[in-house]
């Protein structure tokens, strides 16, 4: 099955909150206890060259253009309901991303195999306030 696909607009320098509910072909949300964490990546293209990373959120930091030490979080099983995934970046790393039209995908890691949960563009706009 493809991986969906799901455009994000967000604002530079505001709190991103996604929650996503991961669900079988049965509307039923998905066990995630075989997974360990979440990672996403946001990229200047769909091309395989690492200095293309703006933003890289593993488990409970992240990263921007290259510098680590950023707050992003990734929670499974958020609220205790099975299959739902909740990542946020807070406000002063959203900062730190510049504005631009990107590209991202959130993956769920296993022992075995990675799970792609979801992927599209990620447009961030500039703060109209400076």
């Amino acid at each position: 099955m493809p991986t969906p696909i799901y455009d994000i607009l967000t604002e530079q320098g505001a709190k991103l909150e996604i929650e996503f509910l991961y669900e079988d072909s049965n509307e039923l949300g998905v066990n995630l206890a075989g997974y360990t964490h979440g990672h996403m990546q946001v990229r200047r293209s769909t091309e395989e060259i690492s200095t293309d990373v703006v933003l890289e959120v593993v488990d409970d930091a992240a990263t921007v253009l290259g510098v680590t030490g950023y707050a992003g979080e990734f929670t499974l099983t958020y609220n205790g309901i099975a299959g739902n995934v909740l990542l946020e970046v807070d406000a002063d790393t959203m900062a730190a991303v510049p504005s631009g039209k990107y590209f991202y995908e959130i993956q769920l890691i296993a022992a075995a195999n990675p799970l792609k949960l979801v992927r599209g563009r990620f447009i961030v706009e500039p703060g109209a306030i400076r």
